[in-house]
C-alpha cells in the first residue's frame, strides 16, 4: 500500500505536468506536485524503517536524506525556477536517488549476501553514498563544461567576428537572455 501510494503521488504529478500543457493552470502548479510527491515518497520511506537491521536502516536513512533534498529543491524551484544552481541540485539529487535505489536493491536483494549487522559494511555503505554524490556531480560539472565550450565555440563561429559573445553568470542577468535568444534562434 505504501509504495502504491507513493507511485500514485508521481502519476499524478505526470498527469499535472502534461495537462498543463493544454490547460492554463496556476505559475508553478506543476512544481507543487512534484514536491508533493517528493514528500509524500520521504515520509514513506522514512517509516519503512521499522524492524529492519542496521544495514536496511542506513541504506534507507541515506535515501530519505536524498528526498529531502530532492524535495527542498523542487520547491525551492518555485521561487527561483531559473536559478542554475537550484535546478543542479535537483538533477543531481534526482540522478543520486535513482542510482541509490539501484544500489539498494543490488545490497539488499542480489546475488552476493551481506553481513547486514557488520559496522564495516555500513561504514562501506555511506563511503559508496558519498562515491555516488561525487561521480554524479564531476559528470554534471564534466557535461556542463563541455557544454559551455561548445556553445562558445558556436556562436563565435556565428558571429563571424572571432569574439567571445556569450558569457554566463549563476546571478539573474541579461546573460541569462542573451543565452536563451541565442539558442532560440
Amino acid at each position: 500500500l505504501h509504495h502504491m501510494t507513493m507511485h500514485l503521488c508521481f502519476i499524478v504529478s505526470g498527469i499535472i505536468d502534461l495537462v498543463s500543457l493544454c490547460i492554463r493552470y496556476p505559475k508553478h502548479t506543476s512544481q507543487l506536485f512534484l514536491s508533493l510527491a517528493l514528500l509524500a515518497e520521504g515520509v514513506v520511506f522514512y517509516f519503512h524503517l521499522e524492524d529492519r537491521d542496521s544495514l536496511d536502516v542506513i541504506l534507507h536513512q541515506l535515501l530519505v536524506a536524498t528526498i529531502g533534498i530532492c524535495f527542498m529543491s523542487a520547491a525551492l524551484r518555485m521561487y527561483c525556477a531559473t536559478n542554475l544552481l537550484v535546478n543542479a541540485t535537483l538533477a543531481l539529487s534526482l540522478t543520486l536517488q535513482g542510482t541509490w535505489l539501484i544500489e539498494i536493491g543490488v545490497i539488499l536483494y542480489g546475488p552476493s549476501q551481506w553481513d547486514r549487522n557488520n559496522h564495516n559494511n555500513t561504514m562501506f555503505i555511506i563511503a559508496s553514498y558519498i562515491w555516488h554524490l561525487m561521480l554524479i556531480g564531476v559528470g554534471m560539472f564534466i557535461f556542463y563544461t563541455l557544454l559551455m565550450i561548445a556553445l562558445k565555440y558556436y556562436n563565435m563561429k556565428r558571429s563571424g567576428r572571432g569574439e567571445w559573445r556569450l558569457f554566463l553568470s549563476l546571478e539573474s542577468s541579461e546573460d541569462e537572455h542573451l543565452l536563451h535568444e541565442e539558442v532560440v534562434e
